[in-house]
């Protein structure tokens, strides 16, 4: 046991310098959080309303009616938005790509979600459902509940910044499907690299035109090995779609067969951790290869049975019902706080100055983004010079 832990400290005392980037985008965070956002959070309803607090109810507001609409009328949302979220993911996933580099944290990762999805029943397709209108629910009755109780009764947002942190769970399956879809492209691209190609039973539509001895483009002076017509050599990538389609499915070709083919090196790498020759080496490696290939046919089955579920007219109804009505909730809360709150609102010449900023460049047909930059740059200082005195 000290061993371990010698040589965790070890690993981490040598890759400490590459932990710098992560160590500090999380101190950053945490200290943003303390600095300039938890003593800036609104408890008492009304609020003291300064203009950064009074655009911030009316984007709520306005995003509340805007989803409740495209619920209720489903729409591709306009382009921006889309660029927007693009962004937005892409920077997490980034960030999420850069902390994999170290081992680590990559072996951990995929030992932690390995051990997930070995536990996960993907065929029970009743409880799966239950689980998404659970997880698509209940964090927006507890958030909603609070906000309700704060608002409503105790007139200040006391319980809501308590249950805030549910809002964790709304990203627990993307989270998780995300994850599961890494895991099985790690084990992909591992057999991609060590194997040389895997020979198979022949199935149509898989083998280019050319290569394929039952398509009529076959070209016979490209058949080097001279493969049989009922067999055919792919890639490891390509096999795993079609041995996919063989288990998930069910589809059962007759006499379905797969010999994956590993390249020298990962023979010579399997000699050296095993001890073994190779003789004795076969039963080893079509016990690793088993493993490996069933556990990516598992990580594909669960994030497929997902898709299938979430494609269910009655589940899309379901979960799409209670979002309205849990919106329309929400909605209601902050619009009473905005409200009753405008009483206390004072500085409209800094919004009117805005406005018609605004306006001016609306009647040019946009709004540059710089330009919104340096309106929110006014407004914190505004805020703060108001704060101050």
């Amino acid at each position: 046991m000290i061993d371990i832990i010698s040589r965790i400290i070890n690993l981490i005392i040598k890759n400490i310098h590459r932990l710098f980037p992560v160590f500090g985008f999380i101190l950053l965070s945490l200290y943003i959080w303390g600095r300039y956002i938890r003593n800036r959070l609104p408890r008492e309803i009304p609020f003291d309303l300064t203009l950064l607090r009074l655009i911030m109810l009316i984007i709520i507001c306005s995003s509340y009616i805007y989803i409740i609409y495209r619920l209720i009328k489903p729409k591709v949302p306009p382009q921006f938005i889309l660029n927007v979220l693009v962004s937005i993911i892409n920077t997490v996933k980034s960030f999420d790509n850069y902390t994999k580099q170290f081992n680590l944290i990559s072996n951990t990762y995929i030992k932690i979600f390995t051990y997930i999805a070995n536990k996960i029943n993907y065929y029970n397709v009743i409880l799966w459902e239950k689980i998404l209108l659970i997880i698509n629910t209940v964090p927006h009755i507890i958030l909603l509940s609070a906000l309700f109780i704060d608002t409503f009764y105790l007139g200040k947002l006391f319980y809501f910044y308590k249950v805030i942190w549910v809002t964790l769970f709304f990203f627990l399956i993307p989270f998780s499907l995300y994850s599961f879809d890494y895991v099985c492209e790690h084990y992909i691209n591992y057999w991609e690299k060590n194997s040389e190609n895997v020979w198979t039973t022949y199935k149509p539509n898989v083998l280019p035109p050319e290569l394929d001895f039952w398509h009529p483009d076959y070209n016979e002076d490209d058949d080097d090995e001279c493969i049989p017509p009922n067999d055919m050599e792919i890639s490891f990538r390509t096999f795993i779609p079609t041995y996919f389609d063989e288990i998930y499915y069910e589809q059962k070709t007759p006499h379905f067969y797969y010999i994956i083919r590993p390249t020298i090196e990962w023979y010579n790498n399997l000699f050296k951790e095993y001890n073994v020759t190779w003789k004795s080496c076969g039963d080893i490696k079509n016990t690793i290869i088993e493993k490996d290939l069933n556990l990516i046919i598992r990580l594909k089955s669960i994030i497929t049975t997902h898709e299938i579920i979430t494609k269910w007219t009655n589940v899309q109804q379901n979960i799409k019902n209670i979002r309205i009505i849990i919106y329309i909730g929400y909605l209601i809360c902050w619009a009473y706080i905005l409200y009753v709150s405008l009483s206390n609102f004072k500085d409209f010449y800094m919004l009117s100055c805005i406005i018609e900023v605004i306006k001016t460049h609306l009647l040019q047909g946009k709004v540059p983004l710089k330009l919104c930059i340096f309106l929110l740059i006014i407004i914190f200082y505004n805020e703060k010079e108001q704060k101050d005195n």
